[in-house]
């Protein structure tokens, strides 16, 4: 879900944000020991204020839990062979301040870059509004294609976008939220004290529509939902994205253009998808 490729922590620089972490709670830095850490208080760790003191949004990696970088090993083919499900929501970008990026330095860039951003953007006039459809589709969307491609070498790969908002909390957002779509592929809405106050019952029977894809999934390695369309797997070369949306349909091609654009200038996106 909302899969991304931006490099992963070092263990040498998580090691490095531990010990600033174990000074800001108060203990003896690199000398803290993982029982003296386990003993302070939840609270101690979110009154923590600084620079530096966590490596979100990205696992580490260089140990032996991940020895290698989640998109190193994807691009090398060497992911376990197995049936996957990935996607990105319709506002995504709205987490990229966590990630250190400036959506107003991307389209900067990609406009120094020779992109005619108002032509891969057709309609879109808002500034602010092009620079979240922007980072989004790079950070996001494009991502999730690129590792769908490639996965689906080795085993089926289902693509999907997010973009259905409960209608009570429509008037407040401007697309899916980052994380958005978990409430629905789990259908959680009425366990989560927010969404129970927000979806109706229309939501609700949406939810456990697409909940059913994902429990198919989960059970028989296949996404399936009675009264849903067939969800048809992505490849290089036949291009499936189920849509949810105001109603759940499968797009052919879906941002191909746009997409294929982003990934011929991928050197220089890459630098723009970083941490500062």
């Amino acid at each position: 879900m909302s899969s991304y490729s931006i490099p992963d922590a070092t263990r040498a620089k998580a090691i490095e944000v531990g010990i600033r972490v174990a000074d800001e709670v108060g203990l003896p830095g690199a000398k803290a020991s993982a029982y003296e850490l386990r003993a302070v208080p939840a609270e101690r760790f979110e009154a923590m204020r600084g620079q530096d003191l966590s490596i979100a949004p990205v696992p580490i990696s260089g140990d032996e839990v991940l020895p290698r970088s989640i998109a190193d090993t994807f691009a090398a083919g060497k992911e376990a062979p197995l049936p996957l499900i990935l996607g990105d929501t319709s506002d995504d970008s709205s987490v990229v301040a966590a990630f250190g990026i400036d959506p107003a330095e991307v389209v900067k860039k990609m406009r120094g870059a020779g992109m005619l951003l108002k032509a891969l953007y057709p309609g879109v006039r808002n500034e602010n509004e092009l620079a979240r459809q922007a980072v989004r589709d790079v950070v996001f969307t494009l991502p999730v294609r690129v590792v769908a491609d490639r996965h689906s070498k080795l085993a089926p790969a289902w693509r999907y976008y997010f973009d259905y908002v409960a209608v009570n909390s429509r008037a407040a957002l401007s697309g899916v939220p980052h994380g958005g779509e978990i409430a629905y592929a789990l259908d959680t809405c009425d366990i989560y004290e927010p969404t129970t106050n927000t979806f109706t019952n229309a939501v609700r029977d949406y939810a456990r529509r697409v909940s059913e894809f994902w429990f198919q999934f989960a059970k028989a390695g296949k996404p399936i939902s009675e009264g849903s369309p067939s969800w048809p797997s992505d490849t290089a070369d036949r291009d499936r994205t189920m849509l949810f949306g105001e109603s759940i349909q499968v797009k052919t091609d879906f941002m191909r253009a746009r997409l294929n654009v982003f990934i011929a200038a991928g050197k220089i996106l890459a630098t723009f998808a970083k941490p500062k």
